[in-house]
């Protein structure tokens, strides 16, 4: 008999096929095609062993508990570096080496892959957060490039997943209704999350495609530099600042007179192009003398700029004058203004209307 559940799973077998069919052909994603690949195995095995056609036969789906976690992180190493080896396939030799445990030994196997699945959540974070630092480094518009919303994603995902993963160790102890209960719950969530993730991929900015292959040269070795990495040790400050703070001078006031930050999307390419400077000295003479990140640096330009503007033409939209500094958006906007300022561009106009 066909249960709500097993709607559920249908609708998210639906979408992830679609999700497929609208990925399909980018290299980029190559590796969220290989996650919502092994989605769709999930779902039809699900389906099939709830509709009792093949449960009798061999139960598979306890070791997809293991493959989801590599799945995930090995999509956003596919994003940040355009390209997945041969090698990779070997983050699912455990998910393969328990398949012959799953029939007699699920609970075993689920636990086992509950712990997978955590770590991997973990490594996934880690280097969603190395990009998100490292881009901060290189681009104006960093926000809007940013991965965080995946990491908002996985998180969420995560715990849906460690709270499902606890219901299914606990299946024998739990009622039927109660597992079902949890089980559409979960799914569901699953379903929203999945079709989230899709559109936001869809609508992924081709900047990150030319950006993947910095960040993969950058990120060859593992030793990196701290203009690269986004470290600041006070060692490093204390002995690299003066050295830098020739250029930062020079720098400084080539961006002010040319206001070269009011250009939208300004990356620390084309500035090194504008003045002719070395990326990685404009990069070390941001961090280490105005202890900044690029993203902050130019954005902080940007805001005062537009305080500037809001006496002189109280009357100009606040969108204008962001659009006018070189913001591309009023979220990013709005977020730079607050962090700098402390209120928003609203509040802050109306503090200097009425004082």
């Amino acid at each position: 008999m066909i249960s709500v559940v097993n709607l559920i799973q249908a609708a998210l077998l639906a979408v992830t096929l679609l999700g497929l069919c609208l990925l399909s052909g980018k290299k980029q994603h190559q590796g969220f095609i290989g996650l919502l690949l092994l989605v769709v195995l999930l779902c039809a095995f699900n389906l099939l062993e709830e509709t009792n056609l093949t449960r009798e036969l061999y139960l598979v789906t306890p070791v997809f508990v293991l493959g989801l976690g590599p799945a995930f992180y090995l999509a956003v190493k596919s994003a940040f570096t355009s390209r997945l080896e041969w090698q990779d396939t070997l983050h699912f030799l455990p998910m393969l080496a328990l398949l012959p445990l799953a029939q007699q030994q699920p609970q075993w196997v689920i636990a086992i892959g509950t712990l997978w699945r955590l770590g991997y959540a973990l490594l996934t974070f880690r280097l969603v957060w190395q990009f998100n630092q490292w881009l901060r480094q290189q681009r104006s518009d960093a926000e809007e490039l940013s991965f965080g919303w995946f990491g908002w994603v996985l998180a969420v995902q995560t715990l849906v997943s460690m709270l499902d993963l606890l219901r299914l160790n606990m299946q024998p102890a739990l009622g039927q209704l109660l597992n079902q209960t949890g089980q559409g719950v979960s799914t569901a969530i699953t379903l929203v999350l999945l079709a989230y993730l899709i559109v936001k991929l869809v609508k992924t900015p081709v900047d990150l495609a030319s950006l993947s292959l910095v960040w993969q040269s950058e990120h060859s070795s593992d030793e990196q530099s701290p203009a690269v990495s986004g470290a600041e040790p006070s060692l490093v400050r204390s002995e690299n600042a003066a050295d830098y703070s020739g250029i930062f001078i020079e720098l400084d006031q080539q961006i002010r007179q040319q206001q070269w930050y009011t250009q939208p999307r300004l990356s620390l390419e084309q500035l090194s192009e504008l003045t002719g400077l070395n990326p990685r000295d404009i990069s070390r003479a941001i961090n280490l003398v105005a202890g900044l990140n690029f993203n902050d640096y130019i954005n902080q330009l940007r805001i005062k700029q537009v305080q500037r503007q809001m006496l002189q033409q109280p009357d100009t939209p606040l969108l204008t004058l962001a659009l006018n500094a070189g913001f591309n958006s009023k979220s990013s906007f709005n977020t730079s203004f607050r962090l700098w300022v402390g209120l928003t561009p609203s509040a802050y106009r109306q503090q200097q209307v009425n004082p």
